[in-house]
């Protein structure tokens, strides 16, 4: 601080840097020089921006180079135009007092009340004072314009000088492109809007009178859109290339997904393993980013209609028109997405978005994106699915992942084949899947159908990765519901092009992490299923693999081909059902003393899961407790029964006292929920078989597996609302308030699950103690039971041999119970593990077939750029080609060389 505020002062007896007077100082110059005014303007020509300060007696003011006579000259590549009239007012030779630190304590600071109408004496008579808006702040500054016979218009010599003018035809507000560039930048990393970015430019130029400062919000937000679509045009090659912008023509693809013309060998038809060329998408809907309706939308300007990612207006409200929903009957749970179809949001134009991505590399998908009117309907979702058709370019195979697919996917072939907006190439096979973390949503049945893990070709993916890129959408949520259709549909095409150019960056280390992670988990899932494959009888193997391959190949002819890698045992019974068995049994005896028994016991149970329950609320109290009053005074109380004790222990030692009379009462520091159960299971087998009591252990045995399937029940279902309650309400909420009150549920259901997981394991340690075998009664791990956001992917590091949890596997039903469970679960175990077996080794391939594309994408976008460069007429147009050419060229030796190392340092075997 002492440094800092020892350069607050002018050196009053050295000379400026220019060796006369110090009485200006540049702020930006390096090193702060101090100047005299002429010195100062004479130095600052080809620094017009920089922000300057003047000595006032006895400290620095902010002024600005306006202040010290400087001016912009347009169209002479800074140089006044030779025909500009000159004003006779201002000398032509300068002479010393010129030097002399003048008093311009009546000349305005930016931001205070003008004292003067005319902040300098123009020099020209054409110049004009005009708004410039920098990064630096936002300055006035004098303006000369070339008066030459060929001279341009104003606005493109502003625009040839590095100024954007804010109008055409009488620019009175310009641009720098670089403050232009850093609104882009801050919007797309720090969701910064317009007003905030233009409010910190104003108190950057004047921190104590901000508001004084110029108002140009309007023209930064019209400039920027102007400058954005610039922008994506030249990065797309439009500027040199003469065909006009067809739909999507502006998106940065993925350069890792099989395009054909982009990334593909001529002769790709030829390659046997076609199945390598099938493209995967993933699509979702997001209720966060709405819309209200516009004031006036017939004055909504469109720049880029259609040439990103938001679809086309015109087209699309055509096809809305058709006002066609196929209603099916939902055979899944309550999902958000079936529900909502036709839930209005009142006061929005959109309700929200749905948009598509390569579920592999999570690549935005080209002209694939649509607003949502009431909720996610099929005609909504139908029309982003016939844009990613219309981008296969050729490929025959094409999987498509939903969280709701199991109920989307009916009448799919008819809704395409009634509407005339909608088409779907000939031949092609559409393989549909769920999500990892939403199919374990689902009833146990979609499981096997549509998990990707048991979709031959899918490789190893999570098929969530859209739900990652939503947050860079909802980050501007807040400032794109009141725009203009338009720019609001612009500035999610800017949003989604940007993720996709960050995601191509990095493309080359995400594909040599994938390379590590199958060296690392391919080697584990094959010895994995050798040892199973060991110990299965080869005859039933082979019938299990035979059947598997069979299942996979009829898929496209019925997803109930997969129900073979689910348990499908037998209905199991439920505590209510065994008890109403043997009650039933025990009237059928002859003995009158006979009966009982059973009641007894199941009253024993009820009265074990409420002091369960009583156990629980104690120690929840303790904690809650705790928090409140900290640990020490809690330990008092709890040692006071302890104490109490010792106490009359030691009363005991003393000697009779006649004039006291002694009343001693024994104090039972009882705890009703530690006490123990008279259950047969408390005594232990060994205990009822020396006093014949084995028929009490029996019918215990038998109520405990009842309490236990209805346990099992619970969990499940209980498992599942917790996966809708993240969906539905925490992911959905639009507030911090909302968010909460959605936890609170979480938590509610989160203690309902617990309290079953108790009764369970409990029951199990029973049952353990009746000398049931241990492998028939699972154990249920916390981490069973977990629900997240993020991706359930049984794939991950350290679940690689871990499946699903078991009881996920059982049917809903009321009566009965199976015969040949271990079986169902003993195949379910081993085609599950062929399957992750494959899943690994398609992996292998794919990962690597996606580095050749990458590589062959990279050289394609460098020939582009060079023939049109070679096709350029003007030097300016070929010198921005080949830059382009050179990053492109740079981009593909990086991937060539990262690929090659992660090759030769990593081998999947």
């Amino acid at each position: 601080m002492h440094t800092l505020l020892t350069g607050e002062v002018v050196p009053i007896d050295q000379p400026g840097t220019c060796g006369h007077p110090p009485a200006w100082r540049c702020r930006d110059c390096h090193g702060k020089p101090t100047y005299c005014i002429s010195c100062c303007e004479q130095e600052h020509r080809q620094h017009p921006l920089h922000r300057i300060e003047f000595w006032r007696n006895s400290f620095f003011q902010q002024a600005w180079l306006r202040q010290t006579g400087l001016q912009v000259h347009c169209g002479h590549g800074g140089t006044p135009c030779p025909r500009l009239p000159v004003n006779a007012a201002v000398p032509e030779h300068e002479d010393d007092t010129y030097h002399v630190p003048v008093d311009i304590a009546e000349l305005p600071t930016f931001g205070e009340p003008s004292r003067r109408p005319q902040p300098t004496s123009q020099a020209y008579g054409n110049d004009r004072l005009l708004v410039v808006v920098d990064t630096s702040g936002i300055h006035e500054l004098p303006f000369t314009f070339c008066l030459c016979g060929d001279a341009p218009k104003q606005d493109i010599q502003l625009l040839e000088l590095g100024y954007y003018p804010a109008s055409q035809k009488r620019p009175s507000t310009v641009f720098t492109m670089r403050v232009l560039d850093a609104f882009l930048v801050s919007n797309r990393e720090c969701n910064a809007s317009a007003r905030s970015f233009y409010n910190m430019l104003r108190r950057t130029t004047n921190a104590a009178f901000p508001h004084m400062v110029p108002d140009r919000y309007r023209e930064l937000l019209r400039v920027s859109r102007q400058w954005r679509n610039m922008k994506a045009r030249l990065s797309a090659g439009f500027g040199h290339r003469q065909d006009a912008v067809k739909p999507g023509d502006l998106a940065v693809r993925c350069p890792a997904c099989p395009q054909p013309e982009l990334n593909l060998p001529d002769n790709w038809k030829e390659d046997p393993e076609q199945w390598k060329y099938t493209r995967a998408v993933v699509m979702d809907g997001n209720f966060t980013a709405q819309h209200r309706h516009m004031k006036n939308p017939a004055d909504d300007v469109r720049l880029a209609d259609g040439h990103t990612f938001v679809v086309g207006e015109e087209r699309y409200k055509e096809h809305l028109k058709l006002r066609q929903e196929w209603p099916t009957e939902n055979t899944c749970h309550d999902h958000r997405a079936v529900l909502n179809t036709a839930v209005s949001r009142g006061k929005y134009e959109a309700t929200g978005i749905g948009a598509a991505a390569c579920s592999r590399h999570g690549f935005f998908q080209p002209h694939s994106t649509v607003d949502f009117q009431l909720g996610e309907r099929q005609i909504n979702m139908d029309y982003i699915i016939h844009w990613i058709f219309a981008f296969l370019s050729g490929l025959t195979q094409v999987l498509l992942i939903y969280d709701i697919m199991c109920q989307y996917i009916k009448q799919l072939q008819e809704r395409f084949e009634k509407s005339q907006y909608l088409s779907m190439p000939a031949g092609l096979n559409i393989l549909g899947g769920i999500g990892q973390f939403h199919v374990h949503g689902h009833i146990p049945r979609c499981f096997p159908r549509f998990s990707l893990n048991f979709i031959r070709y899918a490789g190893i993916q999570d098929g969530e990765i859209i739900e990652t890129l939503w947050n860079k959408i909802n980050g501007i949520a807040g400032s794109t519901r009141g725009m203009s259709s338009a720019h609001r549909h612009e500035l999610i095409d800017d949003r989604m092009n940007d993720s996709n150019w960050m995601k191509l960056t990095r493309i080359v280390p995400t594909l040599v992490r994938k390379w590590r992670r199958v060296c690392q988990e391919l080697p584990p899932a094959d010895q994995k299923f050798a040892e199973l494959e060991a110990k299965t009888d080869a005859a039933q193997g082979a019938a299990w693999l035979a059947a598997a391959a069979a299942a996979a190949a009829g898929r496209h002819a019925g997803v109930e081909a997969l129900d073979m890698y689910a348990v499908q045992p037998s209905p199991l019974p439920t505590k209510k059902e065994i008890q109403a068995k043997l009650m039933e049994e025990e009237l059928q005896v002859d003995d009158i003393n006979a009966g009982g028994e059973t009641s007894w016991v199941a009253a024993g149970l009820r009265l074990e899961e409420r002091k369960c329950k009583l156990a629980r609320a104690i120690a929840t109290f303790h904690k809650a407790a705790e928090r409140h009053f900290g640990t020490q005074p809690l330990r008092h109380l709890r040692s006071l029964p302890a104490d109490q004790t010792r106490l009359g222990s030691e009363w005991d030692l003393v000697g009779d006292v006649p004039q006291i009379p002694v009343h001693r009462e024994d104090i039972h520091h009882l705890q009703p929920e530690t006490l123990a159960l008279a259950l047969p299971s408390t005594f232990g087998a060994e205990y009822l078989t020396r006093h014949g009591l084995t028929g009490l252990s029996d019918k215990e045995l038998q109520l405990r597996k009842g309490q236990m399937n209805d346990c099992l029940q619970t969990i499940r279902i209980g498992i599942g609302h917790k996966s809708m309650i993240f969906r539905k309400k925490v992911r959905q909420a639009t507030s911090t308030q909302a968010r909460l009150r959605s936890f609170d549920e979480v938590h509610v259901a989160d203690d309902a699950l617990k309290k079953n997981v108790r009764i369970y394991m409990q029951a199990r340690k029973a049952v353990a103690r009746l000398f049931l075998p241990g492998d028939r009664v699972a154990e249920t791990a916390k981490a069973t039971l977990l629900a997240r956001t993020t991706v359930l992917e049984p794939f991950t590091p350290g679940l690689r041999h871990k499946h699903e949890a078991w009881f996920w596997s059982m049917e809903d039903t009321e009566e009965g119970r199976g015969i040949g469970w271990m079986e169902d679960f003993n195949r379910m175990i081993f085609l599950r593990a062929h399957a992750r077996r494959e899943r690994w080794r398609e992996e292998r391939i794919l990962v690597r077939f996606e580095m050749e594309c990458t590589v062959r994408y990279f050289e394609h976008m460098a020939a582009d750029w060079m023939r049109w460069a070679q096709a350029s007429l003007t030097a300016g147009h070929r010198a921005f080609a080949e830059r382009q050419a050179a990053m492109w060229r740079s981009l593909r030796d990086h991937a060539v060389n990262g690929f090659a190392e992660a090759l030769a340092a990593h081998q999947a075997e």
